[in-house]
């Protein structure tokens, strides 16, 4: 059977929705912007002590590593990323050094 002439544009339409992939449930990143403290680094791996007094765990695999191989425990830093679905650390996009809380803003 041949759909009438109306009915085939939404077919067509219903047919592409179905093809395209549906977002799961929990999968959104959250975007998040910091300043704080070193508390440790190793590796890829830093711990943040963020100005509100969260300790903060951040995943360096993702950024260059000049952006943070200077610091050290105590130096301040303003971390961008992205806050992974299991809410256990932040993908980090950009970390830079950053003594003062009130600049973190500039330049990210």
């Amino acid at each position: 059977m041949v759909a009438s002439g109306r009915r085939l544009p939404a077919t067509i339409a219903l047919i592409g929705a179905l093809a395209l992939p549906w977002p799961e449930a929990g999968r959104g990143q959250d975007a998040i912007r910091f300043h704080g403290r070193v508390q440790w680094i190793s590796g890829t791996q830093m711990v943040v002590a963020a100005d509100d007094g969260e300790s903060i765990a951040v995943d360096l695999l993702r950024i260059d590593q000049s952006s943070y191989q200077y610091l050290s425990q105590g130096d301040g830093v303003s971390v961008a990323g992205t806050i992974t679905p299991d809410q256990s650390r932040v993908i980090a996009q950009d970390v830079r050094s950053d003594p003062a809380p009130d600049t973190f803003d500039q330049g990210f």
